[in-house]
């Protein structure tokens, strides 16, 4: 569109505005075809880059939690296992709060 406007620019005198209403008109119906489609290839690119790269993101994350859920509950299998060798944590109240 860049030579369309440069020679809209240049459009000098009596009669201008029209010249260049002309040569924007006939300058899109040159390109209208391919115009659409151009633009919906960079629209699906752009829209491609961003869903990637919130998958991504996503994946990341979960990764995280993930990790963290693992690391928790590794560090409560092994603090009860630590409770129950100096025999807490075997009463009848524990095994409610386990129970519920």
């Amino acid at each position: 569109m860049r030579g369309a406007y440069k020679k809209c620019r240049d459009e000098k005198g009596t009669g201008s505005y029209m010249r260049r209403e002309d040569d924007m008109h006939e300058y899109i119906l040159s390109v209208r075809g391919t115009m659409f489609v151009a633009a919906t290839k960079k629209a699906r690119g752009t829209l491609q880059e961003m869903f990637d790269s919130l998958e991504q993101m996503a994946e990341k994350k979960t990764e995280n939690i993930i990790a963290t859920v693992k690391a928790n509950s590794s560090a409560l299998i092994t603090n009860q296992g630590m409770l129950k060798s100096f025999g807490i944590g075997s009463g009848p109240s524990q095994r409610c709060l386990a129970e519920g």
